[in-house]
């Protein structure tokens, strides 16, 4: 589902309440840094408050700071929509291994041991 999408949803306007400006500025503020670069190991400002689960206009999900991450506008508009529309996580960490955690190589096997 893009963005245009759900451009008509009543949840939408959450976004221009003050309660929603003071949640992202407080977020923001704290945690400066865009996490999905700081996962490839690169300093870039976190531009967006983000979820790191989709809310789909579930007001619990929407509003619970734990669920917030700040992204910046690169990995907001092109990463974090591709993960979303395929259901895996994109990249890899530093060491070389995928970041999504189920990935087959981040998979344990009944024997304890991670592949490959």
């Amino acid at each position: 589902m893009t963005m245009d999408s759900h451009r008509d949803e009543p949840w939408r306007a959450w976004y221009g309440l003050a309660r929603w400006k003071k949640a992202r500025a407080a977020h923001l503020k704290a945690h400066p840094l865009c996490v999905k670069c700081e996962q490839q190991g690169i300093t870039e400002i976190a531009t967006l408050c983000d979820y790191r689960n989709p809310h789909r206009g579930d007001p619990a999900l929407f509003w619970d700071p734990a669920n917030y991450q700040g992204l910046c506008t690169t990995h907001h508009s092109a990463t974090k929509q591709r993960e979303e529309e395929r259901g895996q996580v994109i990249g890899n960490q530093l060491s070389g291994r995928p970041r999504d955690p189920d990935h087959p190589w981040n998979i344990t096997k009944a024997d304890g041991v991670t592949r490959p």
